[in-house]
């Protein structure tokens, strides 16, 4: 039951995603960070949902949907992989760093399909747009919001969609491969891990060395972070 309850909520989750990235809202929920993060904290594991948020946000950190651009469109395969990593945990399938890596593996593939279909949507979307407009020509008004409404649902339906067939795919597909890797690989798997990492880092110094725009979001909460941590271990 459990289980089912959790499936449910990732699903909703999905939905909410697809939406806030183009069609409404845009609050920047749905960064994987963010998105992975909250997931964990209500489902009990903050640190699964943490983990995971940085391993898919980092990489791409240098592609935000900033300026008119779209930016990379990995969420939904990060909040599959996390919804099903909260699930292997509590099943208690393998060690963690096999957990994790596999996970997020399959959530690539995941992001590589809702970039499709974010796409396809997106196409549908502007459709709408130009239906808008003639609807504004013609004086017909109460339109708008309809359109706007189909809009918003052709995103969320998307997100429940994709996220749907992820989890039931994942479920079926991943338990028996952690399974089958033996628990000695778990620190071989900790250092792809933080492989993933480091090509979010060096994401992150591209933009400091080629933007000097960026220098100062990058120097200045670096600074009070260590001047918090000086003080906070020497008073």
């Amino acid at each position: 039951m459990e289980t089912v309850l959790i499936f449910i909520i990732v699903i909703i989750l999905g939905g909410i995603a697809a939406v806030d990235a183009a069609p409404a809202f845009q609050f920047m929920i749905n960064r994987p960070v963010v998105m992975c993060s909250f997931m964990g904290t209500i489902f009990g594991m903050p640190e699964v949902g943490v983990t995971l948020g940085v391993l898919f946000e980092l990489p791409w950190l240098a592609n935000m949907p900033l300026g008119g651009k779209h930016g990379s469109e990995n969420y939904l395969g990060a909040v599959v992989a996390t919804g099903l990593a909260i699930i292997f945990f509590r099943h208690k399938l393998n060690q963690g760093n096999i957990i994790f890596v596999t996970n997020f593996l399959f959530g690539m593939g995941i992001a590589k399909i809702g970039a499709h279909l974010v796409e396809v949507v997106r196409q549908k979307n502007l459709k709408l747009v130009e239906k808008a407009d003639e609807a504004i020509q013609q004086g017909q008004f109460s339109q708008i919001t309809t359109l706007t409404l189909q809009g918003v649902l052709h995103s969320f339906l998307m997100g429940i969609a994709l996220t749907t067939v992820g989890m039931i795919v994942g479920y079926l597909l991943l338990p028996p491969i952690i399974q089958f890797v033996h628990p000695n690989f778990n620190e071989a798997f900790g250092v792809a891990k933080f492989g993933v990492l480091g090509v979010g880092f060096g994401s992150v110094l591209t933009l400091f060395l080629t933007n000097k725009e960026t220098k100062r979001y990058f120097i200045t909460p670096t600074l009070i972070g260590m001047g918090l941590w000086l003080f906070l271990h020497l008073f």
